[in-house]
């Protein structure tokens, strides 16, 4: 995140909150950063509550896939990015 004040790029970490730090996510604001980097669970909810828009999203890429597969989320991710 540091790099990104010497270039212009702007980007998020959809992780989950601490308890203290909680805001809903209807009242966040819409997320318009270039880079979002975070846990599965935290993007599929930000996309699912329109925060998160999937339209210009151009490379995704999901850590920890095998326990998405696992949990058999991927084709909900899948309807949601269509």
């Amino acid at each position: 995140m540091r790099m990104g004040k010497f270039t212009g790029i702007t980007c998020a970490c959809a992780i989950p909150p601490a308890q203290k730090d909680y805001m809903p996510i209807s009242k966040m604001a819409p997320i318009t950063d270039q880079i979002v980097i975070g846990t599965s669970g935290t993007l599929i909810k930000w996309i699912t509550h329109k925060k998160l828009a999937t339209r210009d999203i151009k490379i995704l890429v999901f850590d920890e896939a095998d326990h998405m597969l696992a949990e058999v989320c991927l084709i909900s991710i899948l309807v949601l990015l269509s």
